[in-house]
């Protein structure tokens, strides 16, 4: 008897410590990804750890050891943006995020908590921060099924922790698993469908153009050597090209006198469409040879908090909180701009805006050498945009 009782304890410590080491593997999957669709298919193992785990401490311990891991790169971009001596700052930011992105999967016990933790993780409020979200397993799960694909995944885990959860197991449910061959059946088809057809092709003629433009932090010399770099980059593209997509902010205003410039620099038949920060947005303006729209032609409905969004300061950008596509070409282009890439709300408001091409436009002059940051884009960008259906063209300023 007493041989056995160490052996049971110690079979109930594994039950606990199992499901935590799995959330550990899925916040390691983004720590080291280079855009691949592992990361964004095993962010699955948070609400997967969080069904076995009957407790709110150890829920707690493995959402928050998910964030934690998965987010490490935060305290380097911090200290790469705003400079050395941030250590506060960078250190307390990645600590508050993770804890605050934790908080839902703490009271997620029953299956419609875990299901609607996994909603909560990704849209506002708390989704404004909602990098990491388990949302994005469902570009890996079901490819080219839009907001039903958005819809499918808590109702899969839903499935799921009512077949194998603690709470099924105390209420004496039947344990059903049509529901769950039923989802991994659609994703076996809808992932082979996606094997053998051809994937959906970018329009003819667009291109990204990557750049190398340094930061200008106010000078007026720095601003003018941008918009020559800018303009430089833009002309080595082919003059078959008919629109170029740049990379985000790699302007720092939109004024008059600029504008001319690019109406003169952009080679006819060429439409340039240009990340810039202007009117307290973080934004995308349109230049053609001889003309200019004076306005920009989108703006970004999510900011990163406390990165350029500091709404406790007057010298802050603005969310638009919902941004629109632009219409060329007989396009409606979708530009992801830098952190929106990372936050499923904003691809939901693609799919509502009927989206036929997206722009994944950033800028990493901040992130360290072996961040994990710029590969966290990428993985999350090809799950959402697979989830879509949706060609990428992206635009990267290094």
């Amino acid at each position: 008897m007493c041989t056995a009782d160490p052996l049971r304890g110690g079979a109930a410590r594994a039950r606990f410590v199992a499901p935590i080491l799995m959330a550990c593997a899925g916040g390691t999957a983004w720590l080291y990804t280079q855009g691949g669709l592992l990361a964004p298919a095993l962010s699955f193992a948070l609400p997967l750890a969080v069904i076995f785990l009957p407790r709110a401490p150890w829920r707690i311990a493995a959402a928050l050891a998910y964030y934690l891991i998965g987010t490490a790169s935060i305290p380097g971009a911090i200290h790469g943006y705003w400079g050395p001596g941030h250590d506060l700052y960078a250190y307390g930011g990645w600590i508050a995020s993770s804890a605050l992105l934790t908080l839902p999967w703490a009271f997620a016990r029953r299956p419609w908590q875990v299901a609607t933790a996994t909603l909560a993780s990704g849209v506002p409020p708390l989704g404004i921060i909602g990098w990491l979200s388990p949302c994005a397993a469902a570009g890996v799960l079901w490819p080219d099924t839009g907001l039903a694909g958005f819809l499918l995944l808590p109702a899969f885990i839903w499935t799921i922790a009512r077949t194998f959860g603690p709470w099924a197991r105390e209420k004496g449910l039947v344990t059903r698993f049509d529901g769950i061959l039923a989802c991994l059946a659609l994703a076996a088809i809808l992932n082979g469908w996606q094997a053998v057809r051809a994937a959906t092709p970018v329009p003819s003629g667009w291109r990204g153009v990557n750049t190398t433009v340094p930061p200008e932090h106010g000078s007026f010399g720095a601003a003018l050597a941008d918009r020559l770099d800018v303009i430089a980059a833009g002309s080595m593209a082919p003059h078959r090209a008919k629109v170029l997509v740049f990379p985000e902010g790699v302007l720092d205003g939109w004024l008059w006198g600029t504008q001319q410039e690019f109406a003169a620099g952009v080679p006819p038949g060429q439409t340039w469409l240009i990340g810039t920060v202007t009117e307290g947005s973080d934004a995308v303006t349109l230049a053609r040879h001889g003309h200019v729209n004076p306005f920009p032609v989108t703006r970004a409905a999510a900011i990163l908090l406390g990165g350029n969004w500091r709404p406790w300061t007057h010298r802050t950008l603005h969310p638009a909180w919902w941004q629109r596509p632009i219409r060329l070409d007989g396009r409606r282009a979708w530009v992801a701009i830098c952190a929106e890439q990372l936050f499923p709300w904003v691809w939901m408001e693609a799919a509502i805006e009927h989206t036929t091409v997206v722009l994944a436009t950033s800028n990493f002059w901040w992130a360290p050498r072996g961040s994990a940051i710029p590969g966290i884009e990428r993985a999350s960008t090809r799950a959402y945009a697979r989830l879509l259906g949706l060609p990428v063209i992206t635009a990267i300023n290094h």
